[in-house]
């Protein structure tokens, strides 16, 4: 038996119209939130024919409601403020604070930091706050804030969003089921 995704209001913010009866994707994300697209991003500037899918009827999910923060190390907001810091600062602080220790996923994240947050800026235009905030259990002050909290990373994804990737919105995944494959179908 085959399993089906409606085909109604399937297509908010997407350019490509409505969907054909079955179409193959290289890269199926699940989430549209920073993460979401920031995979989906790279995966469609590698080629990749990508698709979304998001559970509200927009994109955003929690990273549009967010503070807006991210623990980065080595930053010029840092350096301007002499405060000096490096990815191995950063992990044994985490170590620390970290009631589940994956060290492995904590080096990878502090090793990451810094160029994931360029990325931000050089790939999507975000604009960061010139100063550092915060501390929370860091041994020196590392967070740096969106100038516009959680929307203003969001919104500089949405251009791109809406232009290169199908985002399926809500009301398409009532009901979603599977082919014997595991193929997903629409009608």
């Amino acid at each position: 038996m085959s399993e089906t995704l409606s085909r109604r209001a399937v297509l908010t913010g997407a350019v490509r119209g409505t969907l054909p009866e079955e179409e193959t994707f290289d890269v199926v994300v699940v989430g549209s939130g920073a993460a979401g697209l920031a995979a989906a991003l790279e995966a469609r500037k590698a080629g990749a024919e990508v698709i979304v899918l998001e559970k509200m009827g927009s994109i955003g999910g929690n990273s549009v409601i967010s503070q807006g923060l991210a623990a980065v190390p080595g930053t010029p907001q840092q350096s301007e403020a002499g405060i000096g810091d490096n990815p191995e600062l950063m992990f044994n602080d985490l170590m620390k604070v970290t009631k589940i220790s994956h060290p492995h996923r904590i080096a990878l994240l502090t090793e990451n930091a810094l160029a994931t947050w360029q990325w931000t800026i050089d790939e999507l235009g975000v604009h960061w706050s010139r100063g550092v905030e915060y501390d929370y259990d860091h041994s020196v002050r590392r967070c740096v804030a969106l100038a516009n909290q959680g929307e203003g990373l969001m919104s500089a994804f949405r251009p791109w969003a809406s232009q290169s990737v199908l985002i399926p919105a809500s009301p398409a995944f009532s009901p979603m089921t599977q082919d014997a494959s595991r193929a997903l179908r629409h009608l």
